[in-house]
Parts: C-alpha cells; structure tokens; sequence
C-alpha cells in the first residue's frame, strides 16, 4: 500500500495536533499529540518515543504498537540496534534501518535477538541532541507486508525533526522553572518568615507555613459579620482602610507599602507591599503581606522585620544586600555578579540610605 496520495505536502496535517504538541506541559501529553500527528499520514505498526538517554541507553520510554505480535507485546525500551552508529555519528538527525545496517552489518542481528517476536522490519527515527547528548529519540517502525514507505513519507518525517525537537526544548525549559519554583516554595514554606502573596484577584499565590498561621489567627479574630475582611480574597476591602506607610519606585514600577491593623485583636497586624509586574500582557499587581505579629527574634533582630527591610530595596540591591550580610566585599561581590566596583560601590550606598544605616557593620548586624 503506497502513502505517496496522502503526503501532498510533507507537513499536511490537521492544525490542532500541531498545537497540541507545541503546547503539551508533560512528556504524557506531548507523546500522545506526537503519535497522532504521525498516524495522521503514516500506518505505522509502532511508534516509540525514548527518553531520560544515559550512556545511549534510554531508562524511560513510551511505546504504542498497532498491531501487537501478541497481546501483551511492547517493544524493548533501548537503542542496542543504533548505539553504535550514533556514537560513530554524534548529532545524526534522521535514519532508518537501511542505513543502520549498511554501515554497521551486526545491526540486524542485535536487532533479532533484542525482539524476535517483533511486528515491523523497517524503522525510521529522529534523534535529538541537547548540549552535545543524545537526549530523546522518536522511532517509527512498519512492516513492508502491510505498507510500502515511500520517500515522500521519510521526507515528512524529516521535516517533523525541527518541530518536535522545539517541543522537547519547551518541555526541558517548564520542567526546570517547575523544579526552581517548586525548590523555592519548599525552602520558603519551612522559613519562620511570615509571609503570603495575593493576586488581583484574592486568590492565594504563595504562603509559608507561619503565614498560614497568622492568616488562620487573623480571620479567627474575625466577627462573623466581617467577611469582607478575611484573608486572603478580601484583600482590597482591606487595602481600602488601610494606611500608607511608603510609596516608592522600584525597578518593576510604583510600590506602595501599606499598614493593616485588624479590626477587633489588637497584637494583630500585617505590612502589605504592592508590586506591579509589567513583564506579561497585562499590568497586574500581586500583594506581599507580612504578618507582623508574633515577631519571631533571631540574634535580637525580628525575623518579620528583616523581610520588610528587604522589602525597601529593589532586587538588585537585596541581592547585592545579602552579599554584604555574609561578609563580602566590595570587590568580592562586582566580581561575582559581573559588574564594576563603581556600580556595587553606588548600590551600597542606596542600600545604607534607604535602611537608614550608617555603615558596613551595622548593616551586617542589620541583615545578619
């Protein structure tokens, strides 16, 4: 059976399976939309997509086989067959089998004794390469008797390569910003910093575990009737009431820093910064609440009040802060951030004017 009528255009494919794959979040859903868009113009009798590669060796793999020797038949989760050549030709895009075995006659036998039972005897495969390692590899097999692949079915395969592989790199970036945050979240959470952050909407984007303390506490404290002040979606009935301890600008726009006393218990308070972030499509602020009460004391200095200190200066200067509060020098930290002596030397004395310290020593005392 040749495909030649139903490959027009090597990339003639329905639209929504292109965006799917382009928007999968997780390695599942991208190998699903990946087997769809394939199955679309080729039959293939199996589709493998390996992955998590050490040593030319795939530890994880996903495997869908239209038509199984047997029932319980999945192909082997390895890439014994290729290894060889691709260590030979590091950064090889595309092959197929014909290629494998012309150059290396001992494929075909690797092959047999890996999957005898096996239910295809020609394969193709798009290898992709990350930082000079083989990081994934999606495999299409058939078998001759039931289709003939033309060239016009290899060219689309080919041409595939470059989409896919902008896949797999979205995927590498989300996963590493998912593990940074869920780093972050973990380290904040077990921090005695009471601290929570509110979207626009009232909804909660982050809390540690003594802000979930504080929070409880305050709308505890709470008459009944007081609904609107509860935290965290009733935060801008709140910020309405609220007095205005400090506007600023900051790197990111206006900040304005704002004191909430609550209404009925009076050791009970909590500072809120307002942050504006310009970076998406929309101008959107998220709110930064500090509890505080109880202050938590380290080395005779409130915990919650080192956060708002923090809080005055920009990134760059809390950054360039807490270099100073483990000891650095001047010197020290330009080189570490890549930048002059002049421009650490002019943050630093920012940094003493807005914490309204004198010097080098009582910022450390400050901070530390």
């Amino acid at each position: 059976m040749s495909l030649a009528h139903a490959v027009t255009s090597p990339l003639q494919t329905d639209p929504a399976c292109l965006l799917d794959m382009q928007g999968a979040r997780d390695i599942d859903s991208f190998w699903q939309s990946c087997r769809r868009l394939i199955g679309q113009v080729l039959p293939y009798s199996a589709c493998s997509l390996f992955f998590d590669i050490d040593d030319m060796q795939p530890r994880r793999a996903r495997h869908h086989v239209a038509h199984p020797a047997a029932p319980a038949f999945e192909p082997a989760t390895s890439l014994t067959v290729v290894g060889p050549y691709l260590e030979a030709r590091p950064q090889s895009r595309f092959y197929t089998f014909a290629d494998v075995a012309r150059l290396d006659p001992d494929a075909a036998g690797r092959w047999q004794a890996q999957e005898s039972e096996r239910c295809w005897d020609e394969f193709a495969q798009l290898a992709f390469w990350r930082e000079g390692r083989l990081d994934a590899v999606l495999g299409v097999g058939w078998d001759s008797r039931r289709t003939r692949v033309t060239d016009a079915d290899l060219a689309f395969l080919e041409r595939l390569h470059p989409l896919i592989e902008a896949g797999l790199s979205r995927l590498h970036a989300l996963q590493s910003e998912r593990m940074r945050c869920e780093g972050l979240e973990r380290a904040l959470e077990q921090m005695p910093l009471a601290v929570m952050m509110i979207g626009l909407d009232g909804q909660l984007l982050f809390s540690s575990d003594a802000a979930r303390r504080q929070c409880m506490l305050w709308n505890e404290g709470l008459d009944v009737r007081a609904k609107a002040l509860r935290l965290p979606d009733g935060i801008d009935e709140m910020l309405e009431v609220a007095s205005v301890v400090e506007s600023a600008e900051s790197e990111g726009g206006e900040r304005e820093t704002r004191r909430i006393a609550h209404p009925l218990l009076a050791q009970l308070s909590a500072t809120v910064s307002l942050r504006w972030d310009s970076a998406g499509l929309n101008r959107l602020p998220c709110y930064v609440v500090v509890f505080d009460e109880p202050h938590p004391v380290r080395d005779g200095t409130p915990i919650n009040q080192r956060a708002m200190l923090l809080q005055k200066l920009s990134p760059k200067e809390r950054r360039v802060s807490l270099m100073v509060a483990e000891g650095l020098r001047n010197e020290e930290i330009a080189q570490r951030l890549c930048r002059s002596r002049r421009t650490i030397e002019f943050q630093v004395a920012s940094i003493y004017r807005k914490l309204e310290v004198p010097g080098r020593g009582q910022l450390i005392r400050l901070l530390g």
